[in-house]
């Protein structure tokens, strides 16, 4: 076990969580996340609650602009490809290239430098950390050795642009919607604190532990050693129950911003197709928000959180 402790929290607000840990003995320091920052950087999945041991930082915010600059590269590539496919105009081909040219250069430094710093910080580390990430590089390998390894690439890029949309514009804006329909339980969810503290301290860190349970909170996994085993067992039920609410939310967010992408393609490409299908994403957003809400105010009753 390391010197350092790294324990993350989730839906207990970090002023209480410092007041636990005082009372408890330990010595450490807690820091801040907002609901906000658990969802935009993806702090609430399962890939980072189920570590037995954390790092710091949990995220980068220069990953959030990387992904916006390439799937803005991945948006101009796509259109200038179709115009030569299309037989454009040269006028409307070359401004397109050139947009490409621009923003492809941009993403690419601004890529360069971030991953030349992040070595310099530790050699081993990675920009991104997700099972997301692998399966993208996975594709990007598997390439044809035809002209489709260009469109591969595109589609791929435009979906880093809907997958920024999604997590810095769209899931914010449905955190505050969901939780204005859950009287703010939703909220409570979702805010945080990541604990540093000697792991040394392992008595008054299990206390302290078993206290936030008490209240409700998701542990991270990196808590679980310093547990009772009923209580480890109790603290893993919990982020299961976390990880399935999160599922949902993230439902939801993927098919409201999927129908809004088919609206758009419905109003410039009319077709009856769309109709269906827009039918089908709403229908899901609108199931999986009814049971969010329903788990949500259900909890709330309960008394979750703190």
């Amino acid at each position: 076990m390391s010197d350092r402790f790294l324990g993350f929290v989730l839906g207990v607000r970090s002023d209480n969580v410092e007041v636990i840990l005082r009372q408890r003995g330990v010595k450490g320091d807690v820091r801040r996340v907002s609901p906000l920052t658990a969802v935009s950087f993806g702090l609430a999945r399962k890939r980072i609650l189920e570590r037995t041991t954390l790092h710091t930082p949990l995220f980068r915010r220069s990953v959030l602009v990387l992904m916006g600059l390439w799937g803005v590269f991945g948006a101009c590539l796509s259109v200038t490809v179709a115009s030569f496919l299309f037989a454009g105009s040269t006028g409307f081909q070359r401004t397109a290239l050139a947009l490409s040219l621009a923003t492809g250069t941009l993403a690419t430094l601004t890529t360069a430098i971030e991953v030349r710093r992040l070595r310099k910080e530790n050699p081993g580390a990675t920009l991104v950390d997700s099972d997301l990430a692998d399966a993208i590089g996975g594709a990007v390998w598997f390439g044809t050795g035809t002209e489709l390894d260009l469109i591969l690439i595109c589609t791929l890029l435009v979906f880093l642009l809907f997958l920024f949309v999604l997590y810095v514009v769209w899931l914010p804006l449905l955190l505050g919607i969901v939780s204005i329909l859950t009287f703010g339980q939703f909220w409570r969810e979702f805010r945080g604190a990541l604990v540093v503290a000697e792991s040394a301290q392992s008595r008054e860190l299990g206390a302290s532990a078993e206290d936030l349970l008490r209240r409700g909170a998701v542990l991270s996994k990196s808590w679980d050693a310093y547990l009772p085993t009923r209580a480890a067992e109790f603290s893993a039920r919990g982020r299961g129950s976390h990880y399935r609410v999160h599922r949902l939310f993230l439902t939801v967010g993927v098919s409201s911003l999927g129908a809004m992408v088919l609206f758009f393609l419905e109003k410039e490409f009319p077709s009856p197709v769309w109709t269906y299908l827009i039918a089908v994403a709403i229908g899901g957003t609108v199931f999986a928000l009814a049971i969010l809400v329903f788990i949500e105010h259900r909890r709330a009753a309960t008394g979750v959180g703190g």
